[in-house]
């Protein structure tokens, strides 16, 4: 029995050759999955991913950005000495799920301006 796998890609910036690197692909390792991300469509597309196999990741919503914030800033979003300054810096991550969870990072526990 042939064992299944699943090999994450994170962040592709340039073309990688999967041979090369010995990752096992095409219709005699059907056991193998390969999970790509790129901010670059043509990345993916240059290592011959299939278009209808690829999709655009959207910005959050400004609702979805604050929920995520609160959740990874945890309890400075409720620290009155802070007033709305939470909200304003959640803003300012204008939906992009890796500066939320940066900036939300960098503001957990803190006590001060």
């Amino acid at each position: 029995m042939e064992k299944s796998i699943i090999i994450i890609l994170d962040n592709l910036w340039s073309i990688l050759d999967l041979e090369i690197v010995g990752i096992p692909f095409g219709n005699e390792h059907n056991g193998c999955k390969l999970l790509m991300t790129s901010r670059d469509q043509e990345v993916l597309l240059q290592m011959d991913v299939p278009k209808d196999f690829t999709f655009k990741v959207q910005l959050m919503s400004e609702n979805e950005t604050w929920r995520m914030f609160q959740f990874m800033a945890g309890d400075v979003v409720k620290d009155s000495n802070f007033k709305d300054l939470p909200f304003k810096v959640a803003r300012k991550c204008a939906g992009l799920p890796l500066r939320v969870v940066a900036v939300a990072r960098a503001m957990k526990n803190k006590r001060d301006v």
